[in-house]
């Protein structure tokens, strides 16, 4: 499982420009997730269970913009929370999650 957003190529062509997507209150039915709150940290300034990918995304501390808890994380394109989900071959997957850009 993969969570990221968008990103556009910057005036000049080579880098990015990060677009944001916030991530929070994901559950998972049909497969174990571990911490879709995004509450408990991890290693390297991440949730407990979740990994960045290419560059890391920001796991963010505000009541405010958390739609559960107290914690959410904020995805770009180049800026990837990933998590593997071990699936079972016949079993339905349902993912539901809060996403906000901004």
């Amino acid at each position: 499982l993969k969570l990221m957003g968008n990103g556009v190529r910057a005036a000049d062509g080579d880098a990015f420009v990060p677009i944001w997507t916030y991530y929070d209150n994901l559950t998972v039915e049909g497969a174990e997730l571990v911490n879709g709150d995004f509450a408990p940290p991890g290693d390297k300034d991440l949730p407990h269970g979740w990994r960045g990918e290419i560059n890391a995304p920001l796991w963010v501390h505000d009541p405010g913009l958390a739609a559960s808890g107290e914690h959410c994380v904020k995805a770009w394109h180049n800026g990837r929370l990933a998590q593997d989900l071990k699936l079972t071959k016949g079993q339905t997957v349902k993912i539901r999650l809060k996403v906000r850009g901004r």
